[in-house]
Order: structure tokens, then sequence, then C-alpha cells
């Protein structure tokens, strides 16, 4: 790992991607406590789950979504083996998905 202080603009690339990392979280935490969003990611109507979770898919903030609603509410990044269910970016944090993506390339 290079050091960021032989190369400031590494360090400073490095400090926007915790930045943008934090957002994303937060941001995405936001997203499942909203009773509206997390009522739609349910694997079947009237399922109760006891917290929904989002992950890390090759770099993406995703949360799982039954096929028949995943692009409504976002970016397919990926699909379970069975085919049913979708990994899904949310519409709402895309953008800062790409920004993070293009930072990573940077470093």
């Amino acid at each position: 790992r290079l050091s960021g202080d032989k190369f400031p603009e590494l360090s400073r690339l490095r400090q926007k991607e915790d930045e943008l990392l934090a957002v994303l979280d937060n941001s995405m935490q936001q997203l499942l406590r909203n009773k509206s969003f997390a009522s739609k990611i349910l694997s079947k109507p009237g399922e109760r789950r006891k917290r929904s979770e989002a992950f890390d898919l090759d770099g993406r903030l995703v949360v799982s979504a039954p096929k028949r609603i995943a692009s409504d509410i976002g970016v397919i990044r990926g699909y379970s083996k069975s085919g049913g269910t979708c990994y899904v970016e949310p519409k709402s944090i895309v953008h800062r998905g790409d920004e993070l993506s293009q930072i990573r390339e940077d470093i």
C-alpha cells in the first residue's frame, strides 16, 4: 500500500472514499428504517422480517429484493442462484455509488 504521506493526492482520495462510504452507509440505514421502503423489499407480500440488511456486492451497497419489484426500487446489480431474488442498489444512492467506484478506480 502506497503511503499517503508521500502521495498527497492518494491521501485525499482515500479520505474522500472514507467520507463517501460513511454517507452511503448512513443513507442506506435511513432507507432500511423507512417503513415504506422496507415493506417493498420483503420476499412475499405480508411476510415480516425482523430486519432488512444491506451488504457490499462488488463494491456496491445493495439490498435483496424480490424480482417482481427490483427494477422499481433501483439498479439490479446481481441475482440469487434461483433467480427469484435480485440484489439492488437503491435509486437514491446510485449516484454516490458511482462516485465511490470512480474514486476506487483512481486509487
